[in-house]
């Protein structure tokens, strides 16, 4: 095994020293992710505003005007819903968080200064934990401006200090009397267009915000990157591929899989030791591009466990397809336009430049013959597609059983000619 590992160790230490092999393993598949999700609506972010349902069941004057302030945030966008629709639209990931502002809310709003304030209830995705508190901050925000727009505009303030008067009269004498010296001030602020400050409240507030948890179901990628970091991890398996074809061949032409052939070591190791040189180099490249989806463009895999499988099964039937190829030809010219005219078709039918989802029908049925297809599945499958290790089996096993054939026609082929 030692040996094994001296030769593949030596192939990955050729592969660092190559800028342009290492720019088509590692960085063209890079470029290819991001462009390519950036065109697709990956990027986002910045530009786009969270969604928000607003459900108005008291449909008062006071619930209209919360509604209408919410409607004047310029960073957020809203539509009107019944409960239901708003509810299967945050299930569904259509809609960033629901506002309900139940029966009662204006009743409620007249109350200044004692006993429970209005409430509002926030449908949001527990998975949502930043959107969660902006809402928060948002409803706070604009119940404080109602809450200035009762007290000081002249008419509706009147009318809302004359409400809350009344409604005071029923509490205990101890706590009517400083309210209702309150509403005479501030009765007297108005009328002489004196700036009043703030009330301080000790614990009433002018809202409540109960958050009704409702865990979103995922349909689809997540955004675009989800679908092209797969492609790209494609491309760069095919670097490797490509790469490693081509310095077999070229050991063979330079004599130096004779010299090893002349060693103590069988050839079962020397290809062992090139075909693991290739697994692990497709291993590195994925782990290096999950790792930069997941760190700086929010691809979340629904498994990383099946994800791992789903490399694994890559690696082994690639490697398999590399010995083929290289085994295709007697220079790396040849062999390098065989793998090209070979890989190619196979990628434009696998998903590799096309997403499946996005191929017509005819195509879809073309693409079963496309290992690249199988292994985007398999990969497609771990990240958002959502399949279990039962639906995984079937593009998991084909890539397993391509690559031990494809191997064992290639390990043929060289035993016969080193």
């Amino acid at each position: 095994m030692r040996a094994i590992f001296s030769l593949a160790a030596k192939d990955w230490r050729l592969l660092l020293r190559q800028p342009a092999a290492l720019f088509f393993v590692v960085g063209w598949p890079i470029v290819t992710a991001v462009l390519f999700g950036l065109i697709f609506g990956g990027g986002g972010g910045a530009s786009a505003k969270p969604r928000i349902a607003i459900v108005d069941e008291d449909t008062t004057a006071a619930s209209q005007r919360f509604a209408a302030g919410l409607n004047a945030l310029d960073t957020i966008e809203t539509d009107p819903q019944l409960q239901d629709a708003a509810r299967e639209l945050v299930r569904t990931g259509k809609r960033t968080a629901a506002i309900v502002i139940p029966p009662g809310y204006g009743a409620a709003s007249t109350r200044l200064f004692h006993g429970a304030p209005p409430v509002v209830h926030v449908l949001v995705d527990p998975s949502r934990k930043a959107e969660r508190a902006m809402i928060g901050g948002y409803l706070q925000q604009v119940a404080g401006q109602g809450l200035g727009d009762q007290l000081f505009d002249p008419a509706l303030g009147r009318e809302t200090t004359e409400l809350a008067r009344a409604q005071a009269q029923g509490l205990p004498e101890a706590e009517r009397e400083p309210l209702v010296r309150l509403f005479d001030s501030l009765d007297a602020f108005r009328d002489s267009a004196i700036a009043p400050r703030p009330a301080a409240g000790r614990s009433w507030t002018p809202l409540t915000v109960e958050v009704e948890e409702i865990a979103a179901k995922r349909r689809g990628p997540g955004n675009g990157f989800s679908v092209t970091f797969p492609q790209g991890l494609l491309w760069g398996i095919i670097g490797c591929l490509m790469t490693f074809a081509s310095a077999l061949v070229l050991e063979e032409q330079q004599g130096t899989l004779a010299r090893l052939r002349a060693s103590p070591l069988a050839a079962r190791d020397i290809l062992a030791g090139k075909s693991l040189a290739c697994a692990g180099a497709i291993a590195a490249v994925a782990v290096i591009l999950f790792a930069l989806a997941y760190v700086a463009f929010d691809v979340r895999p629904g498994s990383w466990p099946l994800l791992a499988l789903a490399v694994v099964a890559a690696a082994f039937c690639f490697t398999g397809i590399m010995m083929l190829i290289a085994s295709a030809g007697t220079s790396v010219e040849s062999v390098s336009g065989a793998g090209w005219a070979v890989m190619l078709p196979l990628m434009m039918f696998g998903g590799g430049m096309i997403p499946l989802f996005a191929m017509p029908a005819w195509m879809v049925k073309v693409s079963h013959f496309s290992p690249v297809k199988w292994a985007t599945l398999a990969l497609e499958g771990a990240i958002w597609r959502g399949f279990t290790f039962a639906e995984m089996a079937l593009p998991l096993g084909l890539l397993l059983a391509i690559g031990a054939v494809t191997f064992a026609l290639g390990a043929r082929s060289f035993a016969r000619t080193t």
